[in-house]
């Protein structure tokens, strides 16, 4: 009998074990519209959303940060122009580091959606740094994960790469009646505050590259990060 009943409790275990073991792997936005690898947080921090950056981890050893943002697109933008998107990057990153260039560009189709991958390099006074982007424009909202590596390629840290690979868009292309507007997303750019770069990641760009610790304004306790389980 203890046989058979010890039999029924694993079982039950195990039944129980692989819906939670599954949920743990992605993470999505709060809209549900892009979906990203959980990083592992025996290694990683979750932070509070903040702004525009809805989520956030950081490595225990302080070398690689993990974002998703989202900022509204500008009005009547269908399409982002990839030479445009570069040069607007390239811009806003010179402005906190030195030395910066561009790397590494591609595009990559996720059904009715292009995927924007960037990386780029640059210097603060004491660290190299390379921040590796994608981007995609999805139902009026441009959507972007970053992974930031202070003396670190992220494409070469096992988190970071998962992360970034993992990019997913779930939501499905709603809005196809508007006029495909290619060049409004690069004209318009500084009308959006922080539609490229989160105004957390300046902060602390700047910040590590004057020798200071990260700050965060958020009043909200670390602990948490905002999106949900698929």
């Amino acid at each position: 009998m203890k046989i058979v009943v010890a039999q029924v409790l694993a079982s039950i275990g195990l039944l129980l074990a692989g819906p939670v073991t599954s949920k743990a792997v992605d993470w999505h936005t709060p809209d549900r519209a892009i979906s990203v690898a959980r990083p592992d947080l025996a290694r990683f921090d979750p932070a509070p959303p903040d702004a525009d950056v809805v989520g956030e981890w950081n490595s225990k050893d302080g070398k690689i940060r993990l974002l998703v943002s989202v900022v509204p697109a500008p009005p009547g933008a269908q399409r982002i122009d990839k030479t445009a998107l570069e040069q607007v990057v390239l811009a806003e990153l010179s402005e906190i580091q030195k030395n910066v260039r561009l790397i590494d560009s591609s595009v990559e189709d996720q059904g009715d959606r292009q995927v924007f991958a960037l990386v780029f390099e640059g210097e603060n006074e004491d660290s190299h740094c390379q921040m590796v982007f994608r981007v995609s424009l999805v139902n009026s909202k441009v959507y972007k994960i970053l992974a930031v590596g202070l003396g670190t390629d992220p494409r070469e840290h096992p988190d970071a790469a998962k992360f970034i690979s993992s990019f997913k868009i779930l939501a499905s292309n709603v809005d196809t009646s508007a006029p495909d507007e290619v060049a409004n997303i690069p004209r318009m750019m500084g009308q959006v505050l922080g539609i490229l770069l989160p105004i957390i990641l300046i902060l602390w760009l700047v910040q590590r590259g004057r020798g200071q610790k990260p700050r965060r304004s958020s009043p909200l306790p670390r602990g948490r990060d905002s999106g949900g389980d698929n």
